[in-house]
């Protein structure tokens, strides 16, 4: 059959340059390639594509020399002018990471590649075939105009675009496509601004070391956001449950297709400002479908854990419709004052041996010393000549310093001027003088104190 329909995932490096192949189908007259500039070797693509993040591309090829391209589901270069290339019917050679004559050598990644002969695929076909690439490789398809998710029956709606019209940021989604022979255990949006991570049972490094399996084929929990901040920066501390302080201004809402079940839940929580050394101070907050998104009267989930910034909650059985955020109960602070808190290093938690992960004992060299304030502000000394000591100070922890041109390291950034610092600590007076607790800053914002002096003025007296 004449003409073809062209479905592609893939990822391009930018920094591999211009006018490199994902693949070429043919040759001669007949040449079908796609590259980061054009398709099929005529018009430059104005605007360029998405490049460093994967994509959908869709190509719309029927008889003839013009063609339709989309990405992520959204009109892209409607109406090409394909001159080189004629999709009639006969032999195509198939060439990947490069077009036939070489030269234009892929970097990056390839997915999916599928090609379908006659270039008439019906819209819900193409819909099918774009929801089976975006829920495997979490991509979402453009909602300019609302577009559902469609099951490959071609009737069962996964996600519905207009019930979801808020929530139509980062979609993604597990579910069992048998049809597709196709089933994604665990998944998390690829845009770089996500932070959720939902797993079928759990979460494993991938989704075919998820050994968990779904009872039935159309099995589907699909979820988008309301494009909410997710920084600490700017919680919500209004709609939120009695027992919390605050919320992360992020809501997310799920559609629940059949039974999945239970659930593990994750954020990440790297670089949101959200402190990573204490999981109690978190709560799942689920919503239930009547509530249109408001969490103040949400039930909370207790039990998270930490592995590095990744918080997980697991066991969690979302219903279709509800809506979930992380809440913040009233978080501790040097004597209950939390404003503007941004740097607490107490040695009686979080001192490690290593990067974090191995606790140090009595007597034990220091590697990183957490930050207990929600700035994550943690220090390091990679050669370790700082020591653990337990119950040196009323029966508590310190850590010891011996003079041996070392610190710990690390750096915090402050929006507003001034500090108020507190310290305990001991000097050995055999150290002499001129002998620094700490420093922050340098050049002229040097904030250090020594045994003679603070911030490099006059000496202390008394």
């Amino acid at each position: 059959l004449a003409g073809l329909d062209i479905f592609l995932t893939g990822n391009y490096n930018s920094a591999s340059g211009s006018d490199k192949a994902f693949f070429e189908f043919g040759s001669g007259g007949r040449r079908h390639f796609f590259i980061n500039r054009r398709y099929a070797s005529n018009n430059i693509f104005s605007p360029t594509i998405n490049e460093d993040s994967y994509n959908l591309w869709t190509i719309n090829h029927p008889s003839g020399t013009t063609a339709d391209i989309f990405q992520n589901s959204e009109a892209f270069a409607s109406s090409y002018n394909a001159a080189s290339a004629n999709a009639s019917a006969g032999s195509f050679s198939v060439d990947l990471g490069d077009d036939a004559s070489g030269g234009n050598r892929l970097t990056g990644t390839i997915g999916d590649l599928i090609a379908f002969q006659g270039g008439g695929l019906t819209a819900t076909e193409i819909q099918q075939v774009e929801t089976y690439m975006a829920i495997k490789y979490g991509i979402t398809l453009d909602q300019t105009t609302p577009t559902n998710y469609l099951f490959s029956d071609g009737l069962t709606v996964l996600w519905n675009a207009t019930d979801n019209s808020s929530y139509n940021q980062d979609i993604a989604g597990i579910g069992r496509d048998d049809a597709s022979c196709h089933s994604q255990k665990q998944s998390r949006s690829v845009n770089s601004d996500d932070i959720l991570i939902v797993g079928l049972g759990s979460v494993a490094a991938t989704n075919e070391a998820n050994t968990n399996n779904f009872d039935d084929n159309g099995d589907y929990l699909v979820w988008g956001n309301d494009g909410g901040s997710t920084s600490a920066a700017s919680t919500n501390m209004a709609d939120i449950p009695a027992e919390l302080s605050e919320r992360m201004a992020r809501v997310w809402r799920f559609e629940d297709i059949g039974t999945v079940g239970n659930t593990e839940i994750e954020f990440d929580l790297t670089g949101t400002g959200f402190g990573t050394s204490n999981p109690d101070n978190y709560r799942l907050m689920i919503a239930g479908s009547g509530s249109g998104g408001t969490m103040s009267g949400a039930t909370l989930v207790t039990g998270g854990t930490f592995n590095g910034s990744v918080l997980s909650f697991a066991d969690v059985n979302l219903a279709d419709g509800e809506y979930i955020t992380l809440g913040v109960t009233a978080i501790c602070g040097p004597g209950g004052v939390n404003t503007n808190l941004e740097l607490w290093l107490k040695a009686d938690l979080e001192v490690f041996t290593d990067a974090g992960t191995t606790p140090a004992n009595d007597g034990e060299s220091v590697r990183q010393w957490n930050d207990q304030s929600a700035n994550s502000g943690n220090l390091d000394d990679p050669d370790t000549r700082t020591t653990f000591e337990t119950g040196e100070a009323n029966f508590n922890p310190v850590i010891s310093f011996a003079d041996d041109a070392t610190s710990l390291e690390g750096s915090f950034t402050t929006t507003l001027a001034g500090l108020d610092i507190f310290l305990t600590g001991n000097y050995n007076s055999a150290s002499g003088s001129d002998k620094a607790f700490f420093e922050f800053g340098s050049g002229g914002r040097r904030h250090f104190f020594i045994n003679r002096r603070y911030a490099s003025n006059n000496i202390f007296s008394p």
